[in-house]
């Protein structure tokens, strides 16, 4: 949560590398709003944090709208079709989104 705080605040924040750190879906309720709100983030690395379709969901809320973020990577979350539905919606509206960086995530054919 206090990290969230800082990414959002912080008028100069451009990568974030939160790989690895069990944020899970609890946390990606605060990272969510965070990345909805920063006006500098570019780049967010969010591999192997349990993040599943839920957690998705919220991210997707986040990124929705956000004017500054080019890469997301979120390899080795159970992600699975679900989540991945709601991500595909809110990166049509992300204006300056370049990569996504999915693998391990339990995708299948309707993702």
């Amino acid at each position: 949560q206090l990290l969230a705080e800082g990414i959002k605040l912080s008028p100069c924040l451009e990568k974030a590398g939160l790989a690895n750190n069990s944020i899970g879906d609890a946390g990606m309720e605060h990272l969510a709003e965070a990345v909805k709100l920063s006006k500098s983030l570019q780049v967010i690395w969010l591999g192997g944090n349990g993040i599943t379709g839920e957690g998705a969901r919220v991210l997707a809320t986040g990124i929705h709208n956000n004017a500054s973020l080019i890469h997301i990577d979120l390899i080795n979350n159970p992600i699975e079709d679900p989540g991945m539905l709601h991500l595909a919606e809110a990166v049509k509206m992300c204006k300056a989104l370049r990569f996504i960086v999915f693998a391990g995530n339990g995708i299948k054919d309707e993702g």
